[in-house]
């Protein structure tokens, strides 16, 4: 019944243009479908052993009608041509023994360059400043300074008496023993550097006078002999204590003790070396030998020309105060 429509269709016109837009439309819905499915297959896979696509269900695509025969003036469709897509086949599944399904490629994916930040190189800690010793402190460039000393001197030299008168002519020789007693004072200009002021005194107490006819004769009064100037002090260890050398420069007095005016004035000079060592934390107490020279001038006395001079070597215990 159906050939015999279409047969009846050749002769009509209208019924023809009619099965050819049935056929656009079924061919439509057929490419759609197509799609779809190439779509779900190209995906990659959730799970490692992905199940094969089943092919859909061929009940499923809607039921078309066949191709009306061409008309005389037409030529047959090929073969194939016209007729509903086939579906793509699902892929195969992987082999047993990779152990999981063959994903789709994944992609490229350009990495991202990486990002350096310029650090600053880390700064060495710098060494900490050696501390001294327990008990012991840094010599510093400023204190105060201060040294007492206290000794015994053997003061001699030409034109040396107590009194000239009733002496003969000619060259005297002096010899005595005399009590020291030192004070300097100043500050440390730097850590083995003390500058200040100082002040060297003996007092004379006994001594013999030697004329040219070896004729000797004990002094009646006693003299006293002093120096006043300018001190330094060096120590040679930097810490204020050990080995130093001491050198005053000033004015010389000889003069009897008990009246300072009728006393001779001169240069003088007092060169001392010594040793101290560290009794507490600001104290040092040591050893001094000091050298004083003098010189008074030429004078007359009672007529005779006299050169009076003054050595003097000295033993003296020390006290000092440094900072």
């Amino acid at each position: 019944m159906l050939t015999q429509r279409f047969q009846d269709a050749r002769h009509r016109p209208w019924a023809l243009l009619s099965a050819t837009v049935l056929l656009g439309f079924a061919a439509q819905a057929g490419a759609q479908q197509s799609e779809g499915g190439e779509t779900t297959q190209g995906e990659p896979a959730a799970a490692p052993a992905a199940a094969p696509a089943q092919a859909p269900d061929a009940s499923a695509a809607p039921e078309q009608a066949p191709a009306p025969p061409p008309s005389d003036g037409e030529a047959a469709p090929a073969s194939g041509a016209g007729a509903l897509p086939t579906e793509v086949p699902p892929a195969p599944p992987a082999d047993a023994g990779d152990g999981a399904a063959t994903a789709a490629p994944a992609p490229a994916t350009t990495a991202a360059p990486a990002v350096t930040s310029a650090r600053p190189a880390p700064q060495r800690p710098r060494a900490a400043a050696p501390r001294p010793p327990e008990g012991r402190e840094l010599p510093t460039q400023e204190g105060f300074y201060l040294r007492l000393a206290g000794g015994v001197g053997f003061p001699f030299g030409p034109d040396i008496a107590d009194s000239y008168r009733e002496l003969p002519e000619g060259e005297l020789r002096f010899t005595g023993y005399a009590a020291a007693f030192d004070v300097m004072a100043g500050l440390f200009a730097m850590p083995w550097l003390a500058v200040g002021a100082g002040f060297v005194s003996d007092a004379i107490a006994a001594g013999n006078i030697r004329d040219r006819f070896e004729d000797d004769r004990a002094i009646q009064r006693s003299l006293y002999h002093a120096i006043a100037g300018g001190f330094a002090d060096v120590y040679f260890g930097g810490t204020k204590e050990g080995v130093h050398l001491q050198a005053l420069v000033g004015v010389a007095l000889l003069s009897p003790a008990f009246n300072l005016r009728r006393g001779e004035s001169g240069p003088g000079i007092a060169l001392a070396a010594g040793y101290e060592g560290r009794v507490s934390k600001r104290w040092n107490v040591g050893g001094l030998l000091r050298v004083a020279f003098a010189s008074f001038g030429d004078h007359t006395f009672d007529g005779n020309a006299r050169s009076p001079r003054l050595y003097q070597p000295t033993l003296l215990l020390t006290t000092t105060f440094v900072p």
